[in-house]
């Protein structure tokens, strides 16, 4: 026997008007709507913040033959962001994460950034689709920002990082290497005006 293709009417689909009538209804609502799938990053523009995906899960005919979709374009991605704070990760080429669609046409939206009528009555289209992350990567992690209960945050990268603002720790420091402060270093600098007995040295050079 013939295995069926996902999607294809049984025998009990079509016994009776009531049950044909609802695979019909099934198979439109299956080909219609576009809720959420899977994709992988084809390209990205990380200025517009803008995607090119290509859809993982591939058509199959009713004799089971696979086909591919073709890419989807102008895909917005955004941040982890509350106001004027935001964690800033783009997607790379390779990644694989989720996209959904949107119930209505944001090609306005997109375009304009503020509320608006649809351009079209399209629902669920893949066109209205957004990346909403992404869920893993062929690529070796490297920059990594760890956190658990047990072991605390862990930063770990093989670049140097950066911090753009005042520090200010409550607590110890302790360093592995050495450490320098306005050009000084804490490891290897040396004190002038060293005299016997009571006296202070200078200031670090």
């Amino acid at each position: 026997m013939t295995e069926l293709a996902p999607g294809s009417a049984t025998r009990g689909d079509l016994y009776g008007d009531k049950n044909g009538l609802s695979y019909a209804v099934r198979r439109i609502i299956h080909g219609e709507l576009n809720a959420i799938f899977p994709v992988v990053v084809v390209s990205v523009d990380a200025g517009a913040k803008r995607l090119v995906v290509s859809p993982l899960i591939n058509q199959v005919t009713p004799d089971n033959q696979d086909i591919g979709h073709t890419n989807l374009h102008d895909i917005p991605y955004g941040y982890e962001q509350a106001g004027e704070c935001v964690i800033q990760i783009d997607p790379q080429a390779g990644d694989v994460g989720i996209v959904v669609c949107s119930y209505r046409d944001i090609s306005r939206l997109k375009a304009a950034r503020k509320a608006g009528t649809p351009a079209t009555m399209r629902c669920y289209a893949w066109e209205d689709a957004i990346y909403i992350r992404t869920l893993w990567t062929e690529k070796p992690p490297e920059n990594v920002i760890s956190i658990s209960p047990e072991g605390g945050i862990t930063l770990t990268s093989p670049h140097p990082v950066t911090v753009n603002a005042d520090l200010h720790v409550n607590g110890a420091i302790m360093a592995s290497g050495d450490v320098t402060g306005g050009g000084i270093s804490l490891d290897k600098h040396v004190h002038g005006g060293v005299q016997t007995g009571g006296s202070n040295t200078g200031g670090p050079q």
